[in-house]
């Protein structure tokens, strides 16, 4: 038979266990401390030692319970269970069951992604929302499940503030239920709007070499949008799901070099000056200078016909050239191509359409410019609200993409 002292330890153990599991029922069941025999209070955290120890033989032992023992715990020898002096007097403890007295309520189960489609590319696009930034519209799938209870909301959490500014529309899915009009004109359903003025995070890097047969970009910016989606039960436990991934929504990162930093989405975030200056080799910067493009609808107007200008690209910074370009030859190692966009987002090829307006396209200068001429083998029309243009140049790590207005 074991000792009194085993029985004792093991109660202590037994005791403490269930005192953990009851302390966050404190409030409900009264504001007296638990104090050791001599009045002094428990504190967590102690030697089993000198945990109070309330030990009866049987329940007809135990004390009367009112105001000097509410809250009191004690371990009832021949029924083997622990009881506790409540408001409605001594209750037995029971933890978990259909009889349970201690509610342990478990928090939802929840998984949450970013949806990626089309071979591993998701699409997203930029959204006008108006208050002078932009967002951009993403697809995610969601999965929410309350094990002991039903769920009371599911949500986005775009700010990262523990309170969802999203609700999603039913407990498990995959689409919003609405449509979103994009910056470009395009109009696509089921997406979510998320803003690109918060949960932006931008980290340095160089000398990354994206494949083994490239050289290396000297230096880049990894852009990451952070953002979670909370899930809440209808006893109020929540679980958060936190979601960080690449900023133009990739299974992969891509890196933004110096040209594509210029393109539309990276002008649309919040990138620090102090970031930008850094990649494109300005304001004391070790990293080398880039050439930089601005693009700008022509005046010409278009019509059904072909032959009109449609934009006018300009080489606003030639900087050191050859670091991004060793092989200089216009058509080969750089050039330019367009495409006319509708307002459903189809894309027109404008094959051919590039002109080179300098002395040497194979050493280009500041203030030179190359144009977009409409032509008979791709026609751009009235139909077509945007131009796309796209710079490639040798060593950039992808093509520069820039999509304005045209009229």
């Amino acid at each position: 038979m074991p000792s009194d002292e085993f029985m004792r330890m093991r109660m202590k153990v037994l005791l403490m266990i269930v005192l953990v599991t009851l302390f966050p029922m404190s409030g409900c069941i009264g504001n007296t401390d638990v104090e050791t025999s001599e009045g002094d209070d428990v504190i967590l955290g102690e030697s089993l030692d000198d945990w109070p120890t309330y030990y009866v033989p049987a329940s007809s032992d135990l004390p009367t319970c009112d105001s000097s023992t509410l809250g009191r715990l004690y371990y009832v020898e021949d029924e083997v269970n622990f009881q506790a002096c409540m408001s409605t007097g001594w209750e037995v403890v029971d933890i978990g069951g259909s009889n349970a007295n201690v509610i342990l309520n478990t928090p939802p189960v929840l998984s949450a992604k970013v949806w990626s489609t089309d071979g591993g590319d998701t699409m997203s696009r930029l959204v006008d929302d108006a208050d002078g930034t932009m967002s951009f519209a993403l697809l995610i799938d969601w999965f929410a499940y309350d094990v002991d209870g039903t769920i009371a909301s599911v949500g986005i959490d775009h700010d990262l503030d523990g309170t969802p500014d999203i609700t999603l529309p039913s407990d498990s899915g995959a689409v919003s239920g609405t449509s979103t009009q994009l910056s470009d004109g395009n109009t696509v359903s089921g997406y979510f709007e998320l803003p690109l003025e918060n949960g932006i995070s931008i980290t340095r890097i160089t000398n990354w070499r994206e494949y083994n047969d490239v050289d290396p970009l000297p230096c880049g910016l990894i852009v990451q949008k952070s953002f979670s989606v909370i899930a809440e039960d209808d006893s109020g436990a929540k679980t958060i799901i936190p979601i960080v991934t690449p900023v133009d929504i990739n299974e992969g990162y891509r890196i933004a070099d110096p040209f594509r930093a210029q393109s539309e989405l990276y002008q649309a975030l919040s990138i620090p000056q102090s970031d930008i200056d850094w990649l494109m080799g300005d304001s004391g910067s070790s990293c080398p200078a880039v050439p930089t493009f601005t693009v700008s609808d022509h005046s010409d107007t278009i019509s059904a016909s072909t032959g009109e200008n449609i934009a006018t690209i300009t080489i606003s910074d030639t900087a050191d050239w050859s670091n991004w370009n060793s092989n200089i030859q216009w058509g080969s190692n750089w050039y330019v191509h367009a495409n006319c966009v509708d307002a459903n987002g189809d894309r027109t090829f404008i094959e051919g359409g590039a002109t080179f307006n300098g002395v040497d396209a194979d050493s280009p200068q500041d203030s030179e410019t190359i144009t977009i001429v409409d032509n008979q083998w791709g026609n751009c029309d009235t139909t077509h609200t945007h131009v796309e243009v796209i710079i490639e140049i040798s060593n950039s790590v992808d093509d520069l993409v820039i999509l304005i207005p045209i009229q």
